[in-house]
């Protein structure tokens, strides 16, 4: 009796459901992002590490320790594999999660390319930033630089996230226009006391005028 009851509740559920996946492919479009993620230790393998290392049970890239054991290196690169998107690009968004102390500090560069051997220079990039290009690319590969000042603590670079997708001309043009704000406003229209009829004031007070 309770499985009837449960699965009768659960037909609202579902069809609300169905009905957002739907709507969802209905309006899919042309420049709908597709992903490329990096978040368990797994997936860093795949990259090369100088003075970095990934630690299995934390998901995470830091600093290796250097040769006594005790202190952590003042510096390390850690380089991701190239990754070959699932079509052309030319505009994509990076989000990671990271966790630092004072001291420490997370730099990410990424570039793109037309094939594994032909990439752009690097570009320093922050998080939740987007990238826009005026040509067409299908590689994108990002490295991360991390310092330490005390040697006792080290940042953690945990995952990435690069959103990537080809717009249409309208979307390059929207993207490219700019709103100008105006520097400063007018000055406004000051009314003196004796002009709105003011009580005179039952303590002593300084005049502040305006510049």
């Amino acid at each position: 009796m309770n499985l009837s009851k449960l699965n009768f509740k659960s037909v609202p559920l579902l069809i609300v459901m169905f009905a957002i996946f739907a709507i969802t492919q209905l309006y899919a479009t042309g420049d709908d992002y597709n992903i490329w993620t990096q978040a368990k230790s797994g997936d860093f393998m795949k990259g090369k590490f100088f003075e970095t290392i990934v630690e299995v049970g934390n998901d995470s890239v830091h600093l290796e320790k250097s040769g006594n054991g005790n202190l952590y290196f003042r510096s390390g690169e850690f380089l991701s594999p190239k990754f070959e998107a699932k079509e052309n690009f030319d505009v994509i968004f990076l989000s990671w999660m990271d966790q630092y102390h004072n001291g420490d500090s997370i730099k990410v560069f990424v570039r793109v390319g037309d094939d594994e051997n032909t990439f752009t220079a690097w570009s320093e990039v922050k998080k939740e930033s987007e990238l826009l290009y005026d040509s067409d690319y299908r590689y994108i590969q990002y490295k991360i630089q991390m310092t330490s000042d005390s040697q006792m603590t080290t940042p953690e670079f945990k995952s990435i996230a690069i959103y990537y997708t080809n717009l249409n001309d309208d979307m390059k043009n929207l993207k490219h226009e700019t709103i100008e704000y105006p520097l400063k406003a007018d000055q406004p229209t000051i009314v003196e006391r004796d002009e709105w009829g003011a009580s005179e004031p039952s303590g002593g007070y300084s005049y502040q005028g305006f510049a």
